[in-house]
């Protein structure tokens, strides 16, 4: 039950469960933000191609990221009126009898299941596609359940309860089980065009359908913090709104809601996003409801975008002049190639397996180099899901940007040259700012047809340099070329 006194107070929390870390923004009734928290967690990789990590790591982030809000703000947890949530997809938690999580959480990016993979494209390929319209891969939970299955029986003959990432959380803050369309549709056992879970799916992995929650809409009132919230720095009888996927919220923040509005995404992993009328399979796109207007998010992602960026840093020990001297190499590095496939790669090659390189080194090339080709490759990267996104119609002239890239000038110049269009940076409106935007419009409207209605914020866009856009035409070929050669050499058996 809900309590109305509650829905009269001034804030709102956004929850955000990335990839690599937990963040939270404090908004008030007018959508200003007060505070931001983030709060990280490790990534296990105990073979290589695998990755996953601990609810336990998780429930820690949230409460040390609670705890720090209230230290920051003058504002108490009963001034929130309520919170929402939005996560990374393709991630399960899986639950005993005492609600304990019996394997660490599997992540998109983790590449174990590339045999189940396999043996669900050739007995059940088509059917997945009309079922779910997607196609089945190691980033989704079905063959990732099934690899439990094959080598971890045990911990799928304990599981009493499935939940996705995001929606453990809320189980710890509510005590409630549930799960909205789009991380439903994310494990790959979910038919959102009919609106129910596909049991024959979901009797691959031996599991029982009642193991599976409810499923609702984005802005369902899933229930109300308990007595247990305590503990994460809250207090009980907080409104809780189930949320969505990340790149929903992510459309949210920036008021994209409209069909064929585009978004780019500057994360761990890097993503083009286009809103569409068609809830069908697109080859080499992922496909998720949208919770407006009956339309849907089409996704072309890149496994290793900041992540690249990460790693690149954390191995040369970069320094931020470093950084900022990328702008005194030439465009190309001097012939100096970055292929992002630290792991594995999506858009457009679909290979697991694919690995990463640097090509075409010689003695002329210094740390710089280096530098600004891993910031070109991520950025051709991100145009080969540009180009299988518009499918070689007219280049959009201007596209939104979100993400931790955005406070890198130097790769927004770069990426704006390789693309040929405009970039809009959005540095403050990212998934987090989308929750918390969903709490606020489900507690003053309880309509989710809506459209969440927002201050204009100008920004100031990033345009490209024609010239250079000439000279990374030609580089852009001869990287794909290379990719393409690579995709052979690790081509799946």
């Amino acid at each position: 039950m809900i309590n109305h006194n509650r829905l009269q107070e001034d804030y709102f929390l956004g929850i955000d469960l990335g990839t690599g870390s937990l963040k939270i923004v404090l908004i008030d009734r007018s959508g200003h933000i007060l505070e931001r928290v983030k709060t990280g967690y490790p990534t296990y990789s105990p073979q290589n191609g695998w990755a996953q990590q601990n609810p336990e790591d998780w429930s820690k982030a949230l409460q040390t990221a609670i705890q720090t809000l209230w230290k920051r703000t003058k504002i108490v947890p009963e001034q929130i009126c309520c919170i929402g949530f939005c996560g990374a997809a393709h991630i399960p938690v899986l639950l005993d009898q005492h609600y304990q999580p019996v394997y660490p959480a599997i992540l998109w990016n983790d590449c174990r299941s590339i045999r189940e993979v396999d043996e669900l494209e050739k007995m059940f390929g088509n059917h997945i596609i009309r079922r779910t319209s997607n196609k089945t891969g190691c980033a989704w939970t079905l063959p990732q359940l099934l690899w439990l299955r094959n080598n971890v029986p045990e911990s799928l003959d304990k599981t009493v309860s499935f939940l996705t990432a995001k929606d453990y959380l809320i189980f710890l803050l509510t005590g409630q089980h549930g799960c909205d369309t789009g991380s439903a549709t994310a494990t790959l056992m979910y038919d959102f065009q009919i609106g129910e879970w596909a049991e024959e799916l979901i009797e691959l992995t031996g599991l029982s359908k009642t193991v599976f929650p409810p499923v609702f809409e984005s802005n369902h009132l899933i229930g109300t913090t308990n007595n247990e919230s305590i503990q994460f720095g809250l207090v009980p009888d907080i409104p809780v709104v189930l949320g969505c996927l990340d790149s929903v919220a992510e459309m949210i923040a920036v008021n994209a809601l409209r069909e064929n509005e585009y978004l780019i995404r500057l994360g761990t992993a890097g993503a083009v996003l286009n809103i569409r009328q068609d809830n069908s399979y697109n080859s080499g796109l992922l496909t998720y409801p949208f919770p407006y207007g009956g339309l849907s998010i089409k996704q072309a992602g890149t496994n290793s975008c900041g992540r690249s960026l990460d790693w690149i840093q954390e191995i040369f020990s970069v320094t931020p002049e470093e950084m900022n001297r990328v702008s005194e190499i030439d465009a190309g590095s001097e012939g100096l190639f970055f292929h992002p496939f630290l792991q594995g790669e999506r858009t457009p090659y679909q290979n697991p397996l694919l690995r990463g390189s640097f090509i075409g080194m010689t003695s002329r090339h210094r740390r710089e180099h280096f530098l600004r080709s891993v910031l070109e490759g991520i950025s051709y990267s991100l145009r080969d899901c540009l180009e299988s996104m518009t499918d070689g119609k007219k280049p959009l002239t201007s596209i939104p940007v979100v993400g931790g890239g955005v406070c890198c000038k130097n790769w927004l110049s770069i990426l704006a040259n390789i693309l040929g269009c405009s970039l809009i940076p959005m540095e403050n409106q990212d998934s987090t700012l989308g929750a918390a935007i969903l709490a606020k419009m489900t507690t003053e409207t309880k309509k989710c047809s809506d459209s969440p209605k927002q201050n204009s914020i100008q920004h100031c866009p990033v345009h490209p340099d024609w010239k250079q856009f000439e000279i990374y035409n030609n580089y852009f070929e001869q990287y794909q070329q290379i990719a393409q050669y690579l995709n052979k050499i690790y081509e799946p058996n």
